[in-house]
C-alpha cells in the first residue's frame, strides 16, 4: 500500500522534471538569454569614442542586433557600427539635445564594433543598451 501511494506520488514529480528539463532547454533558455541588456556609458571624458560590443558567452548564432541610445548632447553626433574598426556598415546621425534612439538589425557576428564621432566632442553623455538575439540550435 506504502509502496503504491509513493510510486503514485514518484510519477508525476518525475514528469514534471522531465517536461521543466526540456521546456527549459528549447524554449526558455533562448527567452532569458535573448533579454539580457548590456550597458555602455559614453561621454566626452571617455578615453576611447571606438568600443567593442560582444554577445554573452552562453549565446550561440547571432541573427539580430538591437541597440537603444539615449542621452543628451550639445552638437550633433555621428554614430557608426561594424563588424570591424575599418569596416562600418551602418550609420546614424544624432540631432543635438536629448536622444531616444532604436535600432535593430539582422546581426550574424559575435561581436560589433561602435564609433561615436563628434567635432568638438562638448557636452554629451550616452547611454549605449544592446542585445544580440542569438538562438541555441
Amino acid at each position: 500500500m506504502l509502496k503504491t501511494k509513493l510510486l503514485k506520488s514518484f510519477i508525476p514529480i518525475l514528469l514534471i522534471v522531465i517536461v521543466s528539463y526540456i521546456s527549459y532547454r528549447f524554449y526558455l533558455k533562448d527567452i532569458y538569454w535573448n533579454n539580457q541588456t548590456q550597458t555602455i556609458q559614453i561621454d566626452e571624458k571617455s578615453d576611447s569614442k571606438l568600443i567593442e560590443i560582444k554577445k554573452h558567452s552562453s549565446q550561440n548564432f547571432p541573427y539580430s542586433l538591437e541597440i537603444e541610445i539615449e542621452g543628451r548632447t550639445q552638437e550633433n553626433i555621428l554614430v557608426l557600427y561594424g563588424t570591424s574598426p575599418t569596416e562600418m556598415s551602418g550609420q546614424v546621425m544624432l540631432k543635438k539635445g536629448p536622444i531616444k534612439f532604436v535600432t535593430s538589425s539582422d546581426w550574424y557576428e559575435d561581436n560589433c564594433f561602435i564609433l561615436v564621432h563628434s567635432e568638438t566632442n562638448r557636452n554629451f553623455k550616452l547611454k549605449v543598451s544592446y542585445r544580440f538575439i542569438t538562438s541555441s540550435y
